[in-house]
């Protein structure tokens, strides 16, 4: 991978660079890469179409998992994985 540093950085030390800039993917390459979060929140949303699904990014513990009725925004479900949201929402469309 080819790092780009500003021009007075060359002379010096462009490893330390603030200004180095480290190209990420392009949008091609990410999605042909897939992501395994949106393939599950795809999922839910097909066999739950009532609900709108998100997750939370945690920086200890994982992702939060989440859902809430699109017609009842103040109803909403939370759980550790997509597999237990699932069984609370199983467990509320049983309740009605």
């Amino acid at each position: 991978m080819l790092l780009k540093c500003c021009p007075a950085c060359w002379a010096s030390d462009p490893g330390r660079c603030l200004n180095t800039v480290i190209p990420g993917l392009t949008a091609t390459e990410e999605a042909a890469m897939g992501n395994p979060t949106d393939a599950k929140i795809a999922e839910l949303q097909a066999d739950w179409p009532r609900w709108e699904f998100w997750i939370v990014p945690r920086a200890v513990g994982g992702p939060v998992w989440c859902a809430r009725r699109r017609d009842h925004h103040k109803r909403v479900v939370n759980a550790a994985s997509a597999e237990h949201l699932a069984e609370h929402l199983e467990d509320a469309a049983d309740a009605e």
